[in-house]
């Protein structure tokens, strides 16, 4: 092998396990997802980096949503979310009760949900003492339930939230927000950097 192939080799090599070491930061791993269903049939959706010991609230307000939150002994209450060009439901609070569409039953509220595996199930946490996990994915819903019951947001995957495009209700055309999928950024990443080292080698032949 000649010294140029070497190199080549080497740099090559050194590529790859720089790959290696910075794809968990962009894995599905290091990610959540977030569904937010509206009482209009819209469903907004997103993916978002996973930062330690952030909060289903946190990650409401990483998302840009509008929300409103009522803090109390009892924890935190969701008021209000609210979404541009995809929907908005609840009390608008602090200027109405936080609860004013349930005080008596069938409640008609946020309903939260944690996926677990493939199913949704219900958060027995507000969203702010619920600390969420690298993959994991929250779930909101608008609609009518019962203290530990409520409306389920549409089924959905990590994976189909960061890699895939998921098909939108009829109702909500504007609803989908997600950044480009892990997988281009990383192809991207290394088409770009062995174009960089091939023309360092190219350069350092020709001296």
């Amino acid at each position: 092998m000649t010294e140029t192939g070497r190199r080549w080799t080497a740099l090559v090599g050194l590529l790859f396990v720089w790959l290696s070491l910075a794809a968990p930061a962009w894995s599905q791993d290091n990610r959540v997802g977030l569904v937010v269903q509206f009482g209009n049939g819209a469903v907004f959706r997103g993916c978002y980096p996973y930062t330690q010991g952030m909060t289903g609230a946190e990650l409401l307000q990483q998302a840009g949503l509008d929300s409103a939150i009522e803090y109390s002994a009892q924890g935190a209450f969701v008021c209000r979310i609210a979404a541009a060009g995809v929907g908005q439901d609840g009390c608008d609070y602090p200027r109405a009760a936080c609860q004013c569409q349930a005080q008596t039953l069938p409640w008609r509220y946020w309903a939260y949900w944690r996926l677990d595996g493939a199913e949704w199930a219900y958060s027995d946490q507000g969203a702010a003492g619920h600390v969420l996990q690298p993959g994991s994915v929250d779930g909101w819903a608008w609609g009518d339930g019962g203290v530990t019951s409520g409306v389920k947001p549409p089924p959905v995957t990590l994976q189909e939230l960061c890699t895939a495009t998921v098909p939108l209700t009829a109702a909500s055309p504007r609803a989908e927000r997600q950044g480009l999928p892990t997988y281009y950024l990383l192809f991207v990443g290394m088409v770009a950097g062995l174009v960089g080292l091939w023309w360092v080698v190219r350069q350092r032949s020709a001296r």
